[in-house]
This record gives C-alpha cells, sequence and structure tokens, in this order.
C-alpha cells in the first residue's frame, strides 16, 4: 500500500540545492510565508505541512521517532535527495533528528527555537492553544510567546482560526501534544543528534522566548552558531524574518552548497 505524502508548499527555482523549511506544534508551510521568498534566489525552497498539520494526512504518531520517519519517507517520495534543513520549535527537533537519519543528505542545519534540549515548556501553552478557535483566544495565546513588543499582523488570529475547521485534525494536534510535551515536560530529547551533526549548523533563538527557554541553546556543541535575538519572543519566522534570512544564508554559504 503506497504510504501517504506530506504536503510541501514550493517558493522559487533553479538548479541551487534546495532548502527544506519545517514548521512547529501547530504551524503549517505558511509560517515560513516571509522567510521562504528571501532564501529562494536561485534555489527551491519546500515547506512541508508536518503529519496532523495543515493539509497533511492525520497520520498520528507512535512515537517521536515514528513522526520523524513519516517526515523522512515523505522527504525521499518528493525525490529530495539533498537539501539544507531548517526547523522551528517542534520542527527544529525533527531537523535534529532528520540530519542523523538522513545523514549524508542534509547539507547545513539551522535549528529555530528547537524543542528537544531540555525539559522545561509552557505546558500551558501547548495544551490550550492547539484547541483555541476563537481568534480573541488564539491572539492572546499568539501574545504570550511573541517579544513584548512586537505587533501581531492584523487578520492573523482571524486567519488562523479560519483554518481550525476541523475537530478531528484539532484531536489528533492535541494528542501529538500529549504525547511529545506530556503534563508541560518535553518528552523529546535530541541532545544526541544535535551533538553530532557534521555540517555547518547554526541555533537562533529569541531572548523573550516565554514558550521554550532560550538558555537551552547554551548546550549547543562548539561547531554549532549559536544566535540570540534581542526582543524577539519564541516566533522569529515572524517577528524577525530578514535577520533569520541572513542567519540561515550564512549556514548555506558556509556548506559551500
Amino acid at each position: 500500500m503506497a504510504k501517504p505524502k506530506l504536503n510541501f508548499l514550493q517558493t522559487g527555482a533553479g538548479d541551487g540545492t534546495p532548502v527544506l523549511l519545517v514548521h512547529g506544534y501547530t504551524g503549517d508551510s505558511q509560517s515560513w510565508r516571509l522567510v521562504a521568498p528571501m532564501l529562494a534566489e536561485g534555489r527551491q525552497v519546500l515547506s512541508l505541512d508536518l503529519p496532523c498539520h495543515g493539509t497533511s494526512p492525520l497520520i498520528e504518531p507512535e512515537s517521536f521517532s515514528h513522526f520523524v520517519e513519516t517526515v523522512a519517507e515523505a522527504i525521499t517520495a518528493q525525490g529530495l535527495t539533498s537539501f539544507h534543513l531548517v526547523g522551528h520549535s517542534l520542527g527544529g527537533a525533527v531537523a535534529f533528528a532528520l540530519s542523523d537519519l538522513m545523514a549524508g543528505q542534509v547539507k547545513s542545519l539551522c535549528a529555530i527555537a528547537p524543542a528537544g534540549l531540555a525539559p522545561e515548556v509552557d505546558g500551558s501553552f501547548i495544551s490550550d492553544y492547539v484547541t483555541a478557535t476563537d481568534p480573541k483566544d488564539i491572539k492572546y495565546w499568539l501574545q504570550k510567546i511573541v517579544g513584548t513588543s512586537f505587533p501581531l499582523p492584523e487578520g492573523l488570529a482571524e486567519l488562523i482560526a479560519e483554518k481550525r475547521d476541523d475537530p478531528k485534525r484539532i484531536e489528533a494536534q492535541s494528542a501529538i501534544g500529549r504525547m511529545f510535551f506530556p503534563e508541560g515536560v518535553q518528552a523529546i530529547d535530541v541532545t544526541r543528534q544535535m551533538n553530532n551533526v557534521a555540517v555547518p549548523s547554526k541555533i537562533i533563538w529569541g531572548k523573550q522566548d516565554t514558550l521554550i527557554p532560550w538558555h537551552h541553546g547554551l548546550k549547543a556543541p562548539p561547531q554549532t552558531g549559536l544566535h540570540f535575538l534581542a526582543g524577539v519572543g519564541h516566533m522569529p519566522p515572524l517577528e524577525a524574518p530578514q535577520a533569520l534570512a541572513q542567519l540561515i544564508s550564512e549556514a548555506i554559504a558556509a556548506s559551500g552548497q
């Protein structure tokens, strides 16, 4: 039986090594809409929808390893044999795991406020934001995790609310939250994979992140560049897309590909 394929959103074209962007928990491929165009000169930029997110199938994971394997199978089915990898939050943990599982194919890696480096996480956001369907509630939770001086874009909460029209998808995402972040603790650990990254890599974190503490980034090994963004919270792809694109581009350039 053919395995269900995940959804990929393509930006740009060219012969350069593609960039693969992996969003965070409850996000989707559109989470990168401000960043992707800035990376797309001369190359494809592919933003995927993780299982149970966006328009990808409701493939509920049996474990974090199974979740990552599902993503790896989708990448292979997409025909990506060599790519630069960028992951945000849960997507950062996925990126570290993929760099181990698909070693040799990943040419550079950038993890933005990645999960999986230490136990602390804001459990109330994990449990309550995923089920919020009223724009006012969505805005409340989003405002909690961005930098204190960052104004949420007009209409963002309403756009997210419009996407939350499928109770089965909301429950599937809730189940993922309970599995990966049970009772407000991170059950994911990708520190081994982080320490084994053998390509140009960066960890990028907002200094005002209240969802996953920025000091988790201090676990970065010597070979990994560590960058902290002043005045930025947990959402650099939304809050600081230009700075983020610049740092990602530096990692890509360091790979020579």
